[in-house]
């Protein structure tokens, strides 16, 4: 699962990483990015990638007023479900991130980790979009989830799942506008190397979706969780 992240990717930054061509608006700014918010997404059009906004939640266009938005969408079901059979299909987006959260469980108490790449290098959460409308109610929404798989040995300890991760090429095949076979999709779909991030604790301040600051993923501990050396893998 993931149900919190950060974004505080800067324009050029994001360009830079994800090889933008266009900005609709300023990038979301967040340490602390709940499901509910808007969050910066990077979709293709006209071979172009550009960098939107869509609300964390997916609803579904046939979905009725006061639906509550699909956050995550397993990949394992992706072309299953109703709910994310034609996003996938039709409407793949990229979701940028800065870093990650997750909890582990000790005895009675839950402990947030940041969670990031050992490059520092920004990360990229593959996503699917709707756009649901209601011309009754003069409403119009445009939502995402994160998919998730299978958590590889090295997230296990903290959580079962974990954010499906896209490098390139995947990235621009995951992008593509063509209809591409649902089969190949999910051939992308995988957990993260387990050598690829690290992590460390933070304070308990994040576990309030109304906490929002640059101490949110500061180490509790003197020093960083070091990178492990094992076999790459992929990410849920």
């Amino acid at each position: 699962m993931c149900g919190r992240f950060v974004q505080t990717l800067d324009e050029a930054s994001l360009h830079s990483a994800f090889s933008l061509h266009l900005s609709e608006g300023s990038p979301v700014q967040g340490y602390n990015l709940a499901p509910g918010r808007d969050i910066s997404v990077i979709v293709q059009a006209h071979e172009q990638r550009v960098l939107e906004r869509r609300e964390w939640g997916l609803v579904p266009q046939w979905a009725k007023p006061g639906f509550r938005g699909l956050i995550n969408a397993r990949a394992e079901t992706l072309a299953e479900k109703p709910a994310f059979r034609q996003a996938l299909r039709r409407r793949r987006c990229l979701i940028p991130a800065s870093g990650l959260y997750e909890w582990k469980t000790e005895g009675r108490r839950k402990m947030p980790f940041y969670i990031l790449s050992t490059t520092g290098r920004p990360l990229a959460f593959a996503g699917i979009w709707e756009t649901w409308e209601n011309p009754e109610l003069n409403l119009r929404k445009h939502s995402v989830a994160i998919i998730t798989v299978a958590a590889n040995a090295w997230m296990r300890p903290l959580h079962e799942r974990m954010p499906a991760l896209l490098e390139e090429p995947q990235r621009s095949f995951w992008l593509s506008e063509e209809q591409l076979p649902a089969e190949k999709l999910l051939e992308w779909l995988r957990p993260g190397p387990e050598d690829f991030l690290q992590r460390w604790p933070v304070s308990v301040a994040v576990n309030s979706t109304h906490a929002d600051a640059p101490e949110l993923i500061r180490p509790e501990s003197p020093s960083p969780e070091p990178p492990t050396t094992r076999q790459l893998d992929l990410f849920d």
